[in-house]
């Protein structure tokens, strides 16, 4: 009987630990129905800058960026400021660019997130196609595994 609870307890321990996303961004998109991330459901906006926010308080936290397009002003999540500042991405009002993304929801409502971002030449991924953060490996990481592109269009 002993030696049976001890198992459970094992088998359980393993499971938190290895079945557990590893960040709050990671938790809220898996924990959510209908909000994974789908390449079936990306577009592509395009449009000016009108505000760049680095920290956002309200969720998902990190950098935001409003963009104008046709349809209308997008508050559009990038991951953090550290990362894109770690990939020599700097975003400023006038600024135009060309974002790759999906929207999903989660218990927040619904949000458009971004996966490649695109200010002239250059061409940086945030997500990978699943839609999981590429910033939680940090900025050199990327960067060794060619995540930042130059020249090139959406990855």
């Amino acid at each position: 009987m002993l030696d049976t609870i001890r198992r459970l307890l094992a088998g359980i321990c393993l499971a938190g630990l290895f079945g557990t996303p590893t960040t709050a961004q990671e938790r809220q998109i898996v924990s959510q129905p209908g909000s994974a991330y789908e390449l079936s459901r990306e577009t592509v906006l395009q449009g000016t800058v009108l505000n760049y926010i680095a920290t956002s308080t309200s969720p998902p936290l990190g950098a935001h960026v409003i963009l104008q397009t046709t349809a209308g002003p997008t508050d559009i999540h990038l991951g953090t400021d550290e990362f894109l500042r770690g990939n020599n991405l700097v975003l400023a009002p006038g600024d135009t660019v060309q974002i790759v993304g999906a929207n999903i929801s989660n218990r927040y409502g619904a949000m458009f997130v971004a996966r490649v971002i695109q200010k002239g030449g250059q061409s940086l991924a945030v997500r990978t196609t699943q839609g999981m953060p590429l910033w939680t490996a940090g900025a050199r990481t990327q960067a060794a595994a060619g995540r930042r592109v130059e020249g090139g269009g959406a990855r």
